[in-house]
Protein backbone atom coordinates (compact mmCIF):
# COMPACT_ATOMS: atom_id res chain seq x y z
CA UNK A 1 0.00 0.00 0.00
CA UNK A 2 1.39 3.97 -0.77
CA UNK A 3 1.75 6.14 1.48
CA UNK A 4 0.58 9.55 1.44
CA UNK A 5 3.67 11.36 0.14
CA UNK A 6 4.06 8.35 -2.78
CA UNK A 7 0.42 9.08 -3.91
CA UNK A 8 0.52 12.76 -3.87
CA UNK A 9 4.49 12.18 -5.40
CA UNK A 10 2.95 10.55 -8.08
CA UNK A 11 0.19 12.56 -9.06
CA UNK A 12 2.58 15.62 -9.44
CA UNK A 13 5.19 13.17 -11.49
CA UNK A 14 2.24 12.28 -13.41
CA UNK A 15 1.17 15.98 -13.68
CA UNK A 16 -2.45 15.05 -12.43
CA UNK A 17 -2.80 17.07 -9.28
CA UNK A 18 -4.16 20.10 -11.51
CA UNK A 19 -6.35 17.74 -13.39
CA UNK A 20 -9.78 16.19 -12.23
CA UNK A 21 -11.44 17.37 -9.04
CA UNK A 22 -9.83 20.18 -8.42
CA UNK A 23 -10.26 24.17 -8.80
CA UNK A 24 -7.76 26.93 -8.19
CA UNK A 25 -10.13 29.66 -5.93
CA UNK A 26 -9.50 31.71 -9.42
CA UNK A 27 -11.11 32.14 -12.83
CA UNK A 28 -9.40 29.28 -14.97
CA UNK A 29 -7.13 31.84 -16.31
CA UNK A 30 -4.30 30.03 -14.61
CA UNK A 31 -0.59 32.64 -15.13
CA UNK A 32 1.54 31.04 -17.71
CA UNK A 33 4.50 29.10 -16.11
CA UNK A 34 2.24 28.87 -12.63
CA UNK A 35 1.81 25.45 -12.52
CA UNK A 36 5.44 24.40 -13.35
CA UNK A 37 7.12 26.90 -10.55
CA UNK A 38 4.22 25.89 -7.82
CA UNK A 39 5.74 22.26 -8.29
CA UNK A 40 8.93 23.77 -7.85
CA UNK A 41 8.47 25.47 -4.82
CA UNK A 42 5.80 24.04 -3.48
CA UNK A 43 6.35 21.94 0.02
CA UNK A 44 4.82 19.02 1.08
CA UNK A 45 3.28 18.49 4.60
CA UNK A 46 1.42 15.29 5.77
CA UNK A 47 0.10 15.95 9.34
CA UNK A 48 -1.90 18.62 10.90
CA UNK A 49 -2.31 19.29 14.53
CA UNK A 50 -5.70 18.50 15.72
CA UNK A 51 -6.07 21.32 18.51
CA UNK A 52 -4.46 24.95 18.48
CA UNK A 53 -1.27 25.50 20.71
CA UNK A 54 -2.28 27.49 23.58
CA UNK A 55 -0.02 30.65 22.65
CA UNK A 56 -1.98 31.20 19.65
CA UNK A 57 -4.97 32.99 19.48
CA UNK A 58 -7.00 33.24 16.15
CA UNK A 59 -8.65 36.42 15.78
CA UNK A 60 -10.98 34.44 13.41
CA UNK A 61 -11.96 30.63 12.92
CA UNK A 62 -14.75 31.06 9.88
CA UNK A 63 -16.04 27.97 7.76
CA UNK A 64 -14.59 28.17 4.16
CA UNK A 65 -12.80 31.15 5.35
CA UNK A 66 -9.30 29.45 5.15
CA UNK A 67 -7.28 32.05 3.33
CA UNK A 68 -8.25 35.33 5.88
CA UNK A 69 -8.19 32.77 8.82
CA UNK A 70 -4.49 31.98 8.01
CA UNK A 71 -3.24 35.43 6.70
CA UNK A 72 -4.59 37.17 10.33
CA UNK A 73 -3.52 34.59 11.90
CA UNK A 74 0.71 34.85 10.41
CA UNK A 75 -0.58 38.70 10.97
CA UNK A 76 -1.34 38.69 14.89
CA UNK A 77 1.74 35.91 15.21
CA UNK A 78 4.86 36.33 12.85
CA UNK A 79 6.43 33.03 13.65
CA UNK A 80 3.08 31.56 12.16
CA UNK A 81 3.91 31.42 8.14
CA UNK A 82 1.01 31.52 5.75
CA UNK A 83 1.25 28.85 3.28
CA UNK A 84 -0.92 28.97 0.29
CA UNK A 85 -1.52 25.69 -2.35
CA UNK A 86 -3.38 21.99 -2.33
CA UNK A 87 -5.23 20.31 0.22
CA UNK A 88 -5.12 16.71 -1.41
CA UNK A 89 -6.99 13.75 0.16
CA UNK A 90 -5.58 10.99 -1.21
CA UNK A 91 -8.32 8.85 -0.44
CA UNK A 92 -10.63 10.21 -3.19
CA UNK A 93 -8.14 12.14 -4.91
CA UNK A 94 -10.09 15.58 -4.58
CA UNK A 95 -7.83 18.71 -4.10
CA UNK A 96 -9.06 21.98 -2.66
CA UNK A 97 -7.06 25.02 -2.97
CA UNK A 98 -6.34 26.19 0.60
CA UNK A 99 -4.16 28.53 3.18
CA UNK A 100 -2.49 27.24 6.35
CA UNK A 101 -0.18 27.91 8.74
CA UNK A 102 3.52 26.78 9.82
CA UNK A 103 4.53 26.98 13.44
CA UNK A 104 7.14 25.75 15.84
CA UNK A 105 7.44 22.95 12.64
CA UNK A 106 3.97 22.08 12.89
CA UNK A 107 0.90 22.33 10.45
CA UNK A 108 -1.92 24.96 11.97
CA UNK A 109 -4.78 24.13 9.88
CA UNK A 110 -7.44 26.57 11.96
CA UNK A 111 -10.48 25.94 9.35
CA UNK A 112 -9.78 22.58 9.67
CA UNK A 113 -9.74 22.46 13.53
CA UNK A 114 -12.40 24.40 14.22
CA UNK A 115 -14.68 23.10 11.36
CA UNK A 116 -13.77 19.52 11.79
CA UNK A 117 -17.58 18.31 11.33
CA UNK A 118 -17.78 19.63 8.05
CA UNK A 119 -14.66 17.40 7.08
CA UNK A 120 -15.86 14.93 8.37
CA UNK A 121 -19.20 14.25 7.74
CA UNK A 122 -19.45 15.48 4.16
CA UNK A 123 -19.69 12.85 1.49
CA UNK A 124 -16.23 12.26 -0.52
CA UNK A 125 -14.21 13.89 2.04
CA UNK A 126 -10.91 12.05 3.04
CA UNK A 127 -10.26 12.37 6.83
CA UNK A 128 -6.36 12.61 6.11
CA UNK A 129 -5.09 15.51 3.92
CA UNK A 130 -1.66 15.91 2.30
CA UNK A 131 -0.47 19.46 2.00
CA UNK A 132 1.47 20.72 -0.90
CA UNK A 133 1.62 24.36 -0.61
CA UNK A 134 3.93 27.84 -0.77
CA UNK A 135 5.44 30.35 1.85
CA UNK A 136 3.92 33.13 1.66
CA UNK A 137 6.01 35.92 3.53
CA UNK A 138 4.45 38.64 5.64
CA UNK A 139 6.58 41.36 4.44
CA UNK A 140 4.00 40.37 0.42
CA UNK A 141 0.40 39.77 3.27
CA UNK A 142 1.04 43.37 4.13
CA UNK A 143 0.38 45.08 1.49
CA UNK A 144 -3.18 43.37 1.91
CA UNK A 145 -3.66 44.31 5.45
CA UNK A 146 -6.39 46.38 5.23
CA UNK A 147 -8.16 44.22 2.78
CA UNK A 148 -7.76 40.97 5.45
CA UNK A 149 -9.28 42.84 8.06
CA UNK A 150 -12.77 43.39 6.60
CA UNK A 151 -15.10 40.18 8.10
CA UNK A 152 -15.60 37.03 5.62
CA UNK A 153 -12.88 38.05 2.88
CA UNK A 154 -12.17 35.47 0.87
CA UNK A 155 -8.41 36.73 -0.33
CA UNK A 156 -6.37 34.11 -1.91
CA UNK A 157 -2.67 35.35 -2.74
CA UNK A 158 -1.06 32.44 -4.17
CA UNK A 159 -1.19 34.52 -8.03
CA UNK A 160 -0.50 37.72 -6.64
CA UNK A 161 2.35 36.18 -5.26
CA UNK A 162 3.68 34.32 -8.54
CA UNK A 163 2.79 37.40 -10.06
CA UNK A 164 5.16 39.44 -7.83
CA UNK A 165 8.45 36.94 -8.00
CA UNK A 166 8.06 36.62 -11.77
CA UNK A 167 8.10 39.66 -12.92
Amino acid sequence: MSSDNEILQNELDENRIFQANFNWEYDDNIPVGFQEWFIENGEHFNSSLKKMPDSLKPRQTTASQCFQNSQLLSQDYPDAKYYEGIMFGPVFKACFHHGFNIHENDLIDLTYIFNTWNYHNEDRRDKLYVYFEVNIPNEFIDKYKEKIKANNVHNPLLFDYFNSVNK
